[in-house]
């Protein structure tokens, strides 16, 4: 009897073992995230790359990187891609295929995100007399939103830009974007630039808006238009890729008097800035990835924000704005540093702006941090 008793006890303690043993390879398996952009070779790529691996070095995470085309076929195909390798969330830069990704997404229990851009929970349609229609999926509870560029006021960039334009004396200035249906901002900046210049500088004129289809090929034939159109063209409020598109077109048609104020960076601002580029400017990609990686972690750890409404699905991100070459040392210290603990969002200050970690955040708190400006980023790391 007493053997017995002392077997069934080893085999108590052996179940017991084991089931503390898969308890902790459960706690200590990595959190996947997959991540899917066009290419990740251009600052947008590169910079989003480097803070998900400062991520990694402050949190249990590990993430997959997908590039992918601008069609649906090709973005549902690395969505599969990243699924099958087991990823519990995916953040998507675009959204391309939304309700089809969040219904594959719910399907294999992973969460989903847009980075570089603001969602509709929904759409108008005439069918339904334009009343207010959900999306489909937007009401999925692995959903978790999108990003809301420019600080959620593209009209700053705007005003800006009219201001640096006012103070170079511009008189006549061209104008050339993406199209309205893939870059509605492009139109709001355009059109609060005129409206500012206007009241800056009555006597000035800003031609009609220009949109190309995301080719050089199309962007050159936009450039042209242009130039035949207004030879007198003295600048161009480049808000389709200034830097990568329309600057490349400008010197192919001998144009190098023709000033630009751009949306863009790469790494020719430094060159241009004091000569022919006036304004540069680009996304906080920090801030956009550090929005979404918050309501991810908090998600995956049963968390949500008490004061975010069902319809509060789009976070905040900056866009910093280059107008001098001190402006752009600011850039390159506190937005694109090689040490992300030196840049826009610190691992301590993600943890304090989630739930998981700090019962006391918010969603509020969440899209102030994440849309701070440059002064504000300079102003808390020197602190």
């Amino acid at each position: 009897m007493k053997k017995r008793i002392i077997g069934i006890m080893l085999i108590v303690a052996l179940v017991v073992s084991l089931a503390v043993t898969v308890a902790a390879c459960n706690n200590t398996q990595k959190t996947k995230i997959g991540v899917m952009l066009y290419n990740f070779t251009d600052i947008q790529g590169t910079e989003i790359k480097s803070y998900c691996e400062y991520l990694e070095d402050n949190f249990d995470v590990e993430f997959v990187y997908e590039a992918v085309g601008s069609n649906d076929e090709a973005h549902i195909s690395g969505l599969q891609n990243l699924l099958s390798q087991g990823c519990n969330a995916v953040i998507s830069g675009y959204d391309t295929a939304l309700s089809r990704s969040i219904a594959m997404c719910e399907e294999a229990g992973a969460y989903y995100a847009v980075l570089l851009g603001e969602v509709s929970k929904y759409e108008y349609l005439e069918e339904n007399g334009y009343q207010p229609t959900l999306v489909e999926g937007m009401d999925s509870k692995y959903f978790l939103g999108g990003v809301t560029q420019f600080g959620g006021n593209p009209e700053t960039v705007g005003v800006a830009y009219a201001q640096a334009a006012y103070n170079a004396g511009l008189k006549k200035i061209g104008a050339i974007s993406f199209p309205e249906f893939t870059f509605k901002d492009g139109k709001t900046i355009y059109d609060t630039f005129k409206a500012e210049l206007a009241k800056l500088d009555p006597t000035a004129e800003v031609y009609e808006l220009q949109t190309f289809m995301y080719t050089q090929e199309l962007c050159e034939a936009e450039v042209t238009k242009l130039l035949t159109n207004h030879p007198d063209v003295e600048a161009v409020l480049g808000l389709g890729s200034g830097l990568d598109y329309i600057y490349p077109a400008l010197q192919n048609n001998n144009r190098s008097d023709v000033k630009l104020l751009a949306l863009g960076y790469n790494n020719t601002v430094e060159s241009l800035l004091s000569g022919s580029l006036l304004t540069a400017g680009t996304n906080n990609y920090t801030q956009c990835v550090a929005s979404v990686f918050v309501r991810i972690w908090d998600a995956m750890n049963g968390k949500s924000f008490a004061d975010q409404g069902e319809d509060d699905i789009n976070g905040v991100a900056g866009y910093p704005i280059i107008t001098s070459q001190a402006e752009l040392e600011d850039f390159k210290t506190y937005i694109i540093p090689a040490d992300k603990s030196n840049g826009s969002i610190t691992a301590e200050e993600l943890k304090n702006a989630m739930v998981t970690y700090n019962e006391n955040a918010t969603w509020a708190g969440l899209n102030e941090l994440t849309g701070r400006t440059l002064e504000e980023i300079k102003e808390a790391r020197a602190a």
